[in-house]
């Protein structure tokens, strides 16, 4: 009885259907060649249908049934079409989340507390590279190999490539000699002389990191502490989007604070992003001072006239900003955008 209902169930769907009339016809094959085998002497009419040939049918059916059931059919293409639509939202969510970099730290989310949302090690490599000559001239290839690769200047030689950019297949100091062979040093001129005094595979999750007071000026700039040199856009933007979540902050309130990093940087390269991050606070107060507006906001950039654009690019020249009128447009038009996508949506 319960063979009977599963025959019953499966001759319900299509590809059961599909398989029976490939049985069907496979049976009326046979019959035929039967029939001719009895009542046609003819041999090559007989000749024309084989046991071969009967075969071949059946495993081309057999084949296009397979083919059938892999392709998507009503419902499954609508869905189909949903998960890839919700895959390319992943992606451009991803996008922002890391544009907004700026605005999550605004907003008061550091990179401390990223790291500890992380459920595994969060892996990133640490190392120190010293002078580089050949011939006795002093070189700048591994310095602009590291820097290719996102390695980030702390002080005095120290570099770390974040996590976000960091392989996190990497687990052991063999693992970490082949990469740095593999991405670093290959290919140098046999007269290349240089010292990596260190090289590291490291844990964020464990790593003390605290300053008390203004950041110091040294002979390499501001002394910063680790945490403080990275930003959102150096971790898992699925992790940091899970921390806004936490917050109860929104991606819609982050874009209306009017972050003049975020509305800058899909004009700018890294270098000089990394240079408007650092003087953001400078030039906000430069612009403040300027205008008599005390809130900087979306809104207010957005409706800017063009003594604001002269009096936002003044103010990103102080900042030590290159190019600032491109950079001062770009803010505007940016900010525009935005605040007639949050009204329209």
């Amino acid at each position: 009885m319960r063979a009977k209902q599963k025959v019953k169930k499966a001759l319900e769907t299509w590809y059961g259907r599909l398989l029976l009339a490939a049985l069907l016809t496979l049976a009326a094959a046979l019959l035929i060649l039967a029939f001719y085998q009895l009542f046609t002497p003819s041999e090559k009419i007989v000749s024309l249908i084989t046991p071969s040939l009967l075969v071949t049918i059946y495993f081309e059916t057999m084949k296009q049934i397979r083919e059938e059931k892999r392709r998507p059919r009503g419902r499954d293409r609508t869905l189909a079409k949903k998960i890839t639509s919700q895959i390319e939202e992943i992606k451009n969510l991803n996008d922002l989340v890391a544009r907004l970099s700026s605005s999550i730290k605004t907003a008061g989310i550091t990179t401390y507390e990223i790291v500890r949302n992380y459920d595994k090690p969060v892996k990133a490599i640490l190392l120190m590279k010293f002078r580089e000559t050949i011939g006795g001239k002093r070189q700048v290839v591994l310095k602009d190999r590291l820097k290719k690769l996102g390695f980030k200047f702390i002080w005095g030689g120290v570099r770390i490539l974040p996590p976000v950019k960091t392989p996190q297949y990497l687990d052991s100091q063999k693992d970490l000699d082949r990469w740095i062979r593999d991405n670093i040093i290959d290919g140098l001129d046999p007269e290349f002389k240089y010292v990596f005094p260190f090289a590291t595979l490291l844990d964020m999750s464990v790593v003390f990191s605290e300053r008390k007071g203004a950041p110091e000026v040294g002979p390499s700039g501001r002394v910063r502490t680790l945490f403080e040199e990275l930003g959102a856009d150096d971790f898992d933007p699925g992790v940091v989007y899970s921390c806004i979540k936490k917050r109860h902050v929104s991606i819609e309130d982050l874009i209306r604070q009017g972050d003049i990093v975020f509305l800058a940087s899909k004009s700018l390269d890294s270098s000089t992003r990394e240079r408007l991050e650092h003087s953001k606070e400078e030039i906000t107060n430069e612009l403040k001072k300027a205008t008599g507006v005390e809130r900087l906001d979306l809104s207010y950039f957005s409706s800017m006239d063009k003594k604001g654009e002269r009096k936002l690019s003044a103010a990103l020249k102080k900042g030590h900003v290159s190019d600032e009128k491109a950079v001062a447009k770009g803010i505007i038009h940016e900010a525009k955008f935005w605040d007639r996508f949050l009204r329209e949506h």
